[in-house]
């Protein structure tokens, strides 16, 4: 029974980790970029962002499929596979895919938790004794932020969850999402969800140990 719901649940917890880390490491980047910006351009920023979450996740699917397809066509290259056939599966592409939008939502929690920490009295010591603002949001506002952001995030992934299914749909990926809404059988059906739910539990009770201790919890330079 398990070896057979093996390769669907690998499958579809590496590209939801993958997309994970990707819109992660992307959002705190653009957060780090933003907060360079004076605060006048940065919530125009803000804005541009926050007017592209509201895009619907199948619109941004099909968006990239019709891409591939494109450049494709004038090309003759393809970048990336649109669709999983036979032994030929599709992977860069719907984890690229599966990382926008929560990008944008861990941007919004970033950066929200970024320009709380500059408030902080431990910024303004750092800017009295010279620091440069990169280094400041770098080295100290990041540190502090991070774990706010981590804890956070676990909404983010929910949401990837909710999008899992409609993307590997429109890939025609033979994901664990798709085994879900097919299966009537209460046994592989709790295995199916325990496949999902222990990884996660795994990850944040991991994450929350690494963060607490590496992170720096007080406002100290």
């Amino acid at each position: 029974m398990f070896p057979y719901l093996w390769e669907p649940i690998t499958y579809s917890l590496l590209v939801l980790f993958s997309a994970f880390l990707l819109a992660s490491f992307l959002s705190i980047l653009l957060t780090i970029l933003t907060m360079l910006f004076s605060k006048k351009n940065r919530n125009r920023i803000k804005f541009m962002f926050y007017l592209f979450e509201s895009v619907p996740d199948v619109l941004v699917i099909l968006s990239a499929q019709l891409l591939v397809l494109f450049l494709y066509k004038q090309t003759g290259i393809l970048f990336f596979e649109i669709a999983s056939v036979d032994m030929e599966r599709a992977f860069l592409l719907p984890v690229l895919v599966l990382a926008i939008l929560p990008t944008v939502q861990l941007f919004r929690m970033s950066i929200l938790s970024f320009e709380i920490e500059e408030r902080k009295d431990y910024v303004t010591l750092a800017q009295s004794i010279g620091l440069g603002k990169l280094v400041i949001v770098t080295f100290h506002i990041l540190r502090n932020a991070v774990i706010s952001v981590f804890f956070q995030s676990k909404k983010t992934i929910w949401f990837m969850l909710s999008n899992l299914f409609v993307l590997e749909l429109l890939f025609n990926i033979a994901g664990i999402t798709r085994f879900l809404m097919s299966t009537l059988q209460p046994k592989m059906f709790t295995i199916a969800v325990l496949s999902i739910f222990i990884p996660l539990f795994v990850f944040y009770t991991v994450g929350e140990i690494v963060l607490s201790k590496k992170a720096n919890k007080g406002e100290e330079i």
